[in-house]
């Protein structure tokens, strides 16, 4: 079954109805998310830095939301980050790497080197725009 198919099967059927009146209440470890950082930045090339980079990060909603900014950040990125404000219903609409158009126009206006749009879920991939927006 292609991705879309199983996509529009799973979750957008449920996108528009109301979130749950009493969801469970969630307790962040925020050590987990230092940890899980500083094992991203061991696997970038040594001495690599970032600095001076303009760089959009479309985080899709999804996985990426808060860590991905982050990241380029702490490697001295200068991050325009979208994409960043998931509700648990709004995964990929619109943004992400299956939607590019938004990342590519605001590459281009915020006169970035980079775009890297993630997919939502895993963070397991990611489609980039240069600066002229392809």
């Amino acid at each position: 079954m292609r991705l879309r198919k199983v996509w529009k099967k799973t979750f957008s059927k449920h996108r528009h109805e109301p979130a749950p009146k009493d969801p469970p209440t969630l307790v962040a470890d925020e050590s987990l998310d230092a940890r899980y950082l500083d094992f991203l930045r061991s696997k970038v090339v040594p001495g690599a830095k970032l600095s001076s980079l303009r760089l959009v990060l479309d985080c899709a909603n999804g996985a990426a939301f808060k860590l991905g900014p982050e990241l380029f950040e702490s490697m001295g990125a200068n991050v325009i980050a979208i994409g960043t404000e998931p509700d648990g219903r709004n995964i990929n609409a619109g943004c992400g790497s299956l939607h590019l158009k938004g990342l590519q126009e605001r590459v281009v206006a915020e006169r970035a080197v980079l775009g890297i749009a993630f997919d939502a879920m895993q963070t397991a991939r990611c489609s980039c725009a240069n600066r002229a927006g392809l």
